[in-house]
C-alpha cells in the first residue's frame, strides 16, 4: 500500500537551545527551515541546558532521565484537555559507539526538528524525543531498545487509553520495529529505517499499524537493502504502508519538509488504520 503525499522545562545537560541570529549560517537557518530555536555547542564543549521561549504556553515540559542515562523531553498538547495521541521520536544511531549520546548529535538534531513539526502540527498531540544513553547499536541493541521501552512504559503509564505512535529514523526504525508489538503501542512511522538482512520479524507487529517512508536516493539504508525484512513481514501477515521518496536520501536535511509532511501523514495514517486483532 502507498501513502499519498503530492511550567518550561531546562533539561540539565541537554542541548543548548538558543534562537537563530543574524549571521548564523545558511545551513542552520535551512535545518530549521524557518526563525526560531537551534541547538548548538556551549563555548566550554559541554552541553548546557537552556530553553527558550519559542514555544508558547509552556509547552516544553521538564525532562525525564532513566537510571541507565536515557533522557526524555516531552512536548505538552497544543490543544487544551487531554492527548489523543502520544508521539515518540526516536533518533539514529552507529552501528558501532559506545560513546554517550548528546543533545546536539546530529542524529537527534534531526529529530528534535521532526518532534517539534508534530508538535506544532498536530496540536492535540503529546509529543515525546527520547535520547538514548549511547549513540551504538552494537551488535544486539539491547540499551537502545531498552531506552525506547523505558520511554514507551512512561508514555502509557500516563495514561493507558491514549495510543503511543512511534516515529522512528535509521536505527531509531530498527528499534521501532522491536519495541512497536509492546502493549499499548498503536503502530510506527519508519524514517529511512535500518532493517538488515538479519532483523528479525516480531509477528506481534501483525496488529500494529506500520508506515515507512524511503528516499530513491539513500545511500546509507537504501530501499533495495530492506526488502528482505519487508518481505519476510508480508509472509507473517505484516503489509506496511510504503512510500518512497522520489530523489531524498538518508540524512532528510534537503527534503526536511517532505519528511515533515509524510512523517505527519504517517502518524494520522496509523491512527486512522484500523488495527487487526
Amino acid at each position: 500500500m502507498l501513502l499519498g503525499e503530492p511550567e518550561q522545562g531546562v533539561p540539565d545537560d541537554a542541548a543548548q537551545l538558543v534562537r537563530l541570529q543574524p549571521g548564523g549560517g545558511r545551513r542552520a537557518r535551512r535545518l530549521e527551515g524557518r526563525r526560531g530555536i537551534l541547538p548548538v555547542h556551549s563555548s566550554s564543549g559541554h552541553d548546557v541546558a537552556r530553553l527558550t521561549s519559542a514555544e508558547r504556553g509552556g509547552a516544553v515540559l521538564p525532562v525525564l532521565r532513566s537510571p541507565d542515562g536515557a533522557a526524555l523531553l516531552r512536548w505538552a498538547p497544543r490543544r487544551p484537555g487531554p492527548p489523543r495521541v502520544r508521539v515518540l521520536v526516536l533518533h539514529g544511531g552507529n552501528e558501532i559507539s559506545e560513546s554517550p549520546t548528546r543533545w546536539t548529535d546530529p542524529a537527534v538534531l534531526r529529530m528534535w526538528l521532526i518532534a517539534r513539526m508534530l508538535h506544532r502540527r498536530i496540536p492535540d498531540a503529546a509529543v515525546a524525543l527520547l535520547r538514548d544513553r549511547i549513540r551504538g547499536w552494537n551488535d544486539s541493541g539491547v540499551e537502545a531498545v531498552d531506552d525506547a521501552r523505558w520511554a514507551a512504559d512512561v508514555l502509557t503509564g500516563e495514561d493507558a487509553d491514549v495510543p503511543v505512535v512511534l516515529v522512528g529514523h535509521s536505527m531509531g526504525g530498527r528499534v521501532a520495529v522491536r519495541v512497536a508489538g509492546d502493549p499499548g503501542i498503536r503502530g510506527a512511522v519508519l524514517l529511512a529505517p535500518w532493517l538488515p538482512d538479519d532483523e528479525p520479524v516480531d509477528t506481534a507487529l501483525r496488529a500494529r499499524v506500520l508506515v515507512a517512508v524511503q528516499g530513491s536516493a539513500d545511500r546509507t539504508c537504501s530501499e533495495e537493502s530492506t526488502r528482505s525484512w519487508f518481505s519476510r513481514a508480508g509472509l507473517e501477515g505484516i503489509t506496511p504502508i510504503r512510500v518512497l521518496l522520489p530523489g531524498a536520501g538518508h540524512a532528510m536535511v534537503r527534503s526536511l519538509r517532505r519528511w515533515d509532511r509524510l512523517t505527519r501523514r504517517g502518524v494520522e495514517a496509523v491512527l486512522r488504520t484500523p488495527a487487526r486483532p
